[in-house]
């Protein structure tokens, strides 16, 4: 089980960062570059930017090789919680890698909108979300 992030704001990298104290792994930011072996489930945490998934996230996405990487699970933050990672989520399956059904959107903020967020409670929300699908 690996964790994986791509933010711009600090809002994803919130997000992963806590996901991983609470499941004692490492999270580890797309722009490192990180090389999966073999990875049974893979959480990527990303933002949304002007209605779009993060294109770092995608472009890491398109690595990703179905026989290292077998399952994935999306955790989005979104100022709106409208909008989910569906360019990362077409990216892995046209990969080949299964991608849980489920998302959890968590309260992103953009200016005054959604301010403090991501909070405890997105923390918990995708925390939660990580040990259903584990």
């Amino acid at each position: 089980m690996k964790i994986v992030y791509g933010s711009k704001t600090g809002h994803s990298k919130k997000i992963a960062k806590a996901m991983a104290q609470a499941l004692d792994i490492e999270a580890i930011d797309v722009k490192e570059e990180p090389k999966l072996d073999q990875v049974d489930l893979l959480f990527m945490v990303g933002g949304i930017y002007g209605g779009t998934s993060n294109p770092a996230l995608i472009e890491f996405a398109k690595t990703l090789d179905s026989t290292k990487v077998k399952r994935a699970a999306l955790v989005t933050s979104c100022a709106s919680r409208k909008f989910f990672q569906k360019e990362v989520r077409a990216t892995l399956i046209a990969q080949g890698i299964e991608v849980e059904t489920e998302e959890v959107v968590c309260w992103g903020s953009f200016l005054f909108y959604g301010w403090g967020h991501p909070n405890s409670e997105d923390f918990t929300s995708a925390i939660e979300f990580a040990k259903r699908v584990m």
